[in-house]
C-alpha cells in the first residue's frame, strides 16, 4: 500500500536527518516527492527537507520550504529561519528566531547542535548581546567539540573579549586558536 511506503520512506528520513547524513535524507525525499506529489505540501516534509537543504548549503531552496506557509507559527522551524537569516547576516531576525530556540537545540545531536549553537552565538553577539552570546557559547563548551569548532568557539569567544575592551584576553584566545 502506498500509504505505509510513504510513512516508512519519511521515517526512513527522519532517520537519516538525526544522523546527520543530509545527501541521504535529500535523496529518500526526492523518492518520495516523485512517487507522491501531494507530499511536498505536508508540513513535515517541507520541515525536514528545509533543515536538510540548510544543512548541504543549499540557502535558497532552504528558505523556500522553510518559510512555507505551512510551517508559519512553528516554534522549532523559528530555530532553521533564525538559522537562514544568520547566514544571510540578517542579525537581529537571527536573534528574535533563536530566542526560546534552545529546547529544541539541546535536542539535536552535537553535530546539528554546535553549527546552529554557533549562529546564535555570533547573532547574540552582533546585535550587542554579549551576555547571551557567552552563556551559548558555554553550553557549546560542555559539548565534545571537534578541533574545528573549538576554534570557532574561541575565536568568537575573542571577539566578545575584544568587545568588551579585553584585548589581552582576546589575543591569549586568538593565539590558541592559530
Amino acid at each position: 500500500d502506498e500509504e505505509r511506503l510513504d510513512d516508512a520512506r519519511m521515517r526512513l528520513a527522519r532517520f537519516y536527518f538525526a544522523n546527520v547524513w543530509m545527501p541521504e535524507t535529500l535523496a529518500i525525499l526526492d523518492l518520495l516527492k516523485e512517487m507522491s506529489p501531494g507530499i511536498v505540501d505536508d508540513m513535515n516534509f517541507r520541515a525536514i527537507r528545509g533543515a536538510a537543504f540548510f544543512q548541504t548549503g543549499a540557502y535558497s531552496e532552504a528558505k523556500n520550504d522553510l518559510y512555507h506557509s505551512s510551517l508559519d507559527g512553528d516554534a522549532e522551524i523559528a530555530l532553521w529561519r533564525a538559522a537562514l537569516a544568520a547566514k544571510e547576516e540578517n542579525w537581529v531576525q537571527a536573534t528574535r528566531g533563536f530566542d526560546g530556540s534552545d529546547n529544541f537545540l539541546e535536542r539535536y545531536p552535537a553535530s546539528l547542535q554546535v553549527p546552529l549553537g554557533l549562529l546564535a552565538a555570533e547573532a547574540s553577539y552582533r546585535v550587542g548581546g554579549l551576555d547571551l552570546a557567552e552563556a551559548r557559547l558555554r553550553g557549546l563548551r560542555v559539548l565534545d567539540l571537534r578541533a574545528a569548532d573549538s576554534g570557532r568557539v574561541e575565536y568568537l569567544e575573542g571577539r566578545i573579549r575584544l568587545a568588551r575592551r579585553d584585548l589581552d584576553g582576546a589575543i591569549i584566545l586568538w593565539d590558541q586558536v592559530a
